[in-house]
C-alpha cells in the first residue's frame, strides 16, 4: 500500500468517528497492520527493529521506544517537530512529509471536546514545536466561549502577576510543563489558585496528553485538583496500551504515517481501556516530560 492510499484511508477512519463514539476496533486494527508493514519496508531502522515480525494482530507488534529520537532520525521528510525539552536536555525530533493528518484530526476532534470555544493562545513562538503549529490549526475556529491555552508556566506567570485576561475565560486549558520555570506551587495548589484566580469550577480546568512524538492526543474527561486522579481520553486515532510486566504506557497512532506509529513512552501510567488512561508520572531516571507534569 502506498502513502497516499494510507493517508487517504486514515482520513476516512478520522470523518468516519467523533470523539465520544467507540471506535470500529476491527478498522483501527487493520489500519494499523497497513502502516506497520508500509513502515517496515520504507524505513531502515524500523525493518531491523521489527526484523523478526511477522504479525497477524497489533499486539504482536514491539513499540518503538520514543527516548530513541533524541539520538536518531526516524522518519521520511524534511518537515518536523522538536520537543521543548522540559529537562533542559537533548530535544526530540519528528520527522514527516507534511502535516496533513495533524491538521484534520485537530479540526475535527478539538471542537467537539470544547464546543463552540475560541482560542486565546499564551504560548511563545518556538520554531518546529508542536503546540504552536496546534494553536495556528486552531486560530481559524470561532466561538461565543472562550479557551485560554497555555504551559503550566504560562498559567503560573499570569497567576504571580495577577494579570488577568480581558475576556472572560470559559475554559482553561493546561498543556503541562513548567519548562525550567520554579514554580512556588504543586500542581494541585496550582489548579486551586487558578480557579480562585479566574473565578471557575475544577471542571473548567482541562489539560492535553499530547507530545512531539505523536500526531494525536489525549484529553482530560473528568476532573479532580490532583492531576494523577484526572481520566485522559485518547482521540479515535489513538490507541493506548503497555506491554506484559510493565507500567509504561504506549500507543498506536494512525497518524503517524510518516515516522512510527507503534510508540512506547517511559510515562507510567493505568489502563481503563484502549481508549482511556490515568497519569502517574514518569519511570525512575528518565528525563521530564511536560505533558507528564499534570
Amino acid at each position: 500500500m502506498t502513502r497516499d492510499n494510507l493517508i487517504l484511508e486514515v482520513l476516512s477512519f478520522i470523518h468516519a468517528h467523533s470523539f465520544y463514539e467507540e471506535v470500529d476496533e476491527s478498522w483501527f486494527d487493520d489500519l494499523a497492520l497497513k502502516i506497520f508493514h508500509y513502515q517496515k519496508r520504507k524505513n531502515t531502522l524500523l525493518k531491523k527493529f521489527w526484523s523478526p515480525l511477522s504479525p497477524k494482530k497489533t499486539s504482536d507488534i514491539f513499540p518503538f521506544p520514543m527516548d530513541a529520537l533524541k539520538y536518531v532520525h526516524l522518519g521520511e521528510g524534511d518537515h518536523f517537530f522538536a520537543s521543548s525539552s522540559t529537562s533542559s536536555g537533548k530535544p526530540s525530533r519528528h520527522f514527516f512529509m507534511d502535516d496533513v493528518l495533524y491538521k484534520e484530526q485537530l479540526r475535527r476532534y478539538f471542537p467537539q471536546v470544547f464546543p463552540s470555544h475560541a482560542i486565546i493562545n499564551l504560548l511563545e513562538f518556538r520554531p518546529n514545536w508542536s503546540l504552536f503549529r496546534m494553536m495556528e490549526h486552531l486560530e481559524e475556529i470561532k466561538g461565543e466561549k472562550k479557551i485560554l491555552v497555555g504551559t503550566s508556566k504560562n498559567h503560573c506567570e499570569l497567576l504571580l502577576q495577577k494579570k488577568k485576561i480581558q475576556h472572560h475565560i470559559d475554559t482553561l486549558f493546561d498543556t503541562g510543563g513548567f519548562k525550567n520555570f520554579l514554580s512556588p506551587y504543586n500542581q494541585e495548589e496550582l489548579y486551586r489558585r487558578l480557579c480562585s484566580f479566574y473565578d471557575i469550577d475544577i471542571s473548567s480546568i482541562r489539560g492535553e496528553y499530547g507530545m512531539t512524538e505523536l500526531f494525536s492526543q489525549a484529553y482530560d474527561i473528568t476532573f479532580e485538583f490532583n492531576s494523577s486522579k484526572r481520566i485522559k481520553r485518547t482521540i479515535p486515532t489513538l490507541r493506548c496500551f503497555q506491554m506484559k510486566n510493565s507500567n509504561n504506557l504506549a500507543f498506536i497512532d494512525l497518524c503517524n504515517i510518516d515516522s512510527c506509529a507503534f510508540m512506547l513512552t517511559s510515562d507510567v501510567g493505568h489502563i481503563l481501556n484502549k481508549r482511556e488512561f490515568t497519569l502517574e508520572g514518569r519511570m525512575q531516571n528518565s528525563a521530564l516530560k511536560g505533558c507528564s507534569l499534570r
